[in-house]
């Protein structure tokens, strides 16, 4: 399986809410469930990206692996590794044309650098944003929310063991 160095720019929930704000982007889907929009405001973020023809970035949902702090990263960097990972990446003319567009947007503050491996598999639907078009009801957000939570849990161990082998 391919592996991948991610780069891009992450922001909390807060944050990107305000971005969402900005491009007319509804996270809530109609549906008002702050617990849902977080975890999954990836899914409108990537739906308006592809309809808008941004495809040099892609949003996902993250854990920072700097802060732990859930949030939003919008990355713009994927490195395919072949054999070695080279550790953290700098920002590129592509990157910094990303930060100007989320600093149009009014995220003056909030948003932070970030070169992590894809241990998320982010990449695994491809590097460009799809338009996905998901609609939720209340029914399918409490029978997803369980799953959404055990997640985020696997994440984290997943993160803690990925730690202790470094040390």
């Amino acid at each position: 399986m391919p592996r991948f160095r991610l780069g891009g720019y992450f922001m909390d929930h807060s944050t990107a809410r305000k971005v969402a704000e900005q491009l007319a982007i509804d996270i809530r889907q109609g549906q008002g469930f702050a617990d849902w929009d977080d975890q999954h405001m990836e899914w409108p973020f990537n739906d308006w990206l592809a309809n808008n023809g941004r495809l040099n970035v892609k949003a996902a949902g993250i854990i920072s692996p700097e802060t732990d702090i859930q949030g939003m990263m919008f990355v713009s960097t994927f490195l395919h590794i072949e054999d070695t990972d080279p550790g953290p990446l700098t920002e590129t003319e592509n990157d910094l044309a990303i930060r100007q567009w989320l600093e149009e947007l009014g995220v003056l503050d909030g948003i932070q650098w970030i070169s992590m491996p894809d241990t998320q598999r982010i990449a695994l639907g491809g590097t460009q944003p799809r338009y996905r078009g998901m609609r939720f009801t209340c029914s399918t957000i409490e029978a997803h929310r369980e799953q959404v939570i055990k997640r985020l849990e696997c994440l984290r161990e997943l993160r803690r063991r990925n730690e202790m082998q470094g040390k």
